[in-house]
């Protein structure tokens, strides 16, 4: 990785903390320049807009996440765990797939907020790298419906206090892979 590729990472992993505790919205690329302690025209030398900042930043979620991921896969024994291991974001009470977690909300905040079409093709990127991975786990299963579904109770578990994520995810995994 070249030297710009390395600090437009570093600016946008600095703003993951303020986007977890302000939003997307109310966090101003001002804010991000001041925290990441860069000028706000290097923000844009790196980024067009806020909407490039959350992209990079699930561009280095996504990284972790895929190293980590394939290190869990490989220790799954069948086709339920592997479904698992694939979306442990939703399942995990670990602090780093929390903080993830917490990103992708932001992501989808800024899909909502502002549907771009960058942010609707990164979207969709992200949609059929997670449903190819699905097909690969088990051809015969509907990938699609499982990962929109996923995707689906996630989204409601962030809007209703009393529902729960995980064990709807793992009934859902449950009933659709036998």
């Amino acid at each position: 990785m070249n030297k710009r590729e390395i600090k437009k990472q570093n600016i946008a992993r600095s703003c993951c903390d303020m986007f977890a505790k302000y939003g997307f919205i109310n966090t101003s690329v001002s804010s991000i320049a001041k925290n990441a302690n860069v000028g706000k025209g290097t923000i844009y030398e790196y980024f067009s807009n806020k909407e490039g900042i959350v992209c990079e930043l699930m561009d280095c979620m996504q990284s972790d996440y895929d190293d980590k991921l394939r290190s869990d896969l490989s220790l799954c024994v069948n086709d339920r765990e592997k479904v698992f291991a694939l979306f442990s974001l939703f399942l995990s009470d670990n602090d780093v797939l929390v903080s993830q977690k917490d990103i992708y909300k932001q992501f989808l905040i800024a899909c909502l907020y502002n549907p771009s079409s960058n942010l609707i093709s990164y979207n969709a990127k992200l949609r059929d790298k997670y449903i190819s991975f699905l097909s690969q786990i088990n051809p015969d299963i509907n990938s699609e419906k499982i990962y929109d579904s996923i995707i689906g109770f996630f989204i409601a578990s962030q809007s209703l206090n009393d529902y729960s994520l995980k064990n709807n995810i793992e009934n859902f995994i449950n009933k659709e892979i036998n």
